[in-house]
């Protein structure tokens, strides 16, 4: 049966896309500005809400507070090295969906995504270059305070930070945790590859000072796919709940089961 629905003429289009951008671009303004020193003062160190510097969707976005590695202190710490970085939106190149296993198994994965960009285009701090951008969503630890699994479960005491980083950051922290970082090229389109890295970062710009980490529903697994979600039509949906949403789904609740969910909606290359 042929369609009935006619399609835009072309200056219409244009038209409506820089609508898109623009709505798109006051959204990042709006929450584009540093959290005030007292609001980051209560927070551990290492973690720092991301602001925009300068620039918007689209085009070069230069974006503040990325975190870029650790240094070791005399005293057998590290210090998060925090630095403006600039990247190409017109660069980006592949997105992977990153598992950094833990544990037994990796049971303890951590879920991430990373934006690669173009080798001619990486993303720059200076004179320094990441071949990516790594969002890791985190619990947001108390100055001093260490995570638990416990109150992570049941005293949803930590904050929510959406964590944008260096490639060489992700793995530093992979090092750290004995883990092994393992990467998922995602099967998207070029237009699905953009949304999705304007509402990673839409994500760390973001106030959230009044939301909660919790272990079992609001983790770095479920807002991973909530991210996915956004751009993905209809029939590729990653349900998260079953039984009319009483019950969380294990495929969406479980980290390593990630490859499964995503290969079942055909959203994983074959490498």
């Amino acid at each position: 049966m042929r369609s009935t629905v006619r399609t835009l003429p072309r200056p219409l289009r244009l038209a409506a896309l820089a609508l898109c951008l623009l709505g798109a671009a006051r959204g990042w303004a709006e929450t584009a500005g540093r959290e005030s020193p007292a609001e980051a003062a209560r927070w551990h160190p290492s973690q720092q809400r991301t602001y925009v510097v300068s620039g918007g969707p689209g085009g070069t976005l230069r974006l503040g507070n990325v975190r870029w590695g650790f240094r070791p202190l005399a005293d057998g710490r590290r210090e998060a090295i925090f630095r403006e970085a600039e990247f190409s939106e017109r660069a980006l190149g592949d997105v992977y969906f990153v598992l950094e296993g833990k544990g037994p198994f990796g049971l303890a994965a951590h879920a991430q995504l990373y934006f690669e960009f173009a080798p001619t285009a990486p993303v720059r701090a200076g004179r320094e270059a990441s071949p990516g951008l790594v969002l890791s969503v985190d619990a947001r630890l108390p100055k001093g305070g260490r995570f638990t699994l416990f109150d992570g479960v049941f005293r949803r005491s930590y904050g929510l930070v959406y964590q944008l980083t260096s490639w060489q950051d992700a793995e530093q922290q992979a090092e750290r945790h004995h883990g092994r970082l393992t990467r998922h090229r995602l099967r998207l389109t070029p237009a699905q590859k953009h949304g999705l890295l304007r509402e990673a970062v839409a994500g760390a710009v973001a106030d959230r000072s009044g939301e909660r980490f919790s272990t079992l529903t609001n983790n770095c697994y479920s807002n991973q796919l909530a991210l996915l979600n956004r751009v993905l039509p209809e029939a590729q949906q990653l349900r998260r709940s079953v039984l009319g949403g009483l019950l969380p789904s294990p495929l969406a609740w479980l980290p390593p089961a990630a490859p499964v969910l995503l290969g079942l909606k055909g959203l994983l290359e074959r490498d």
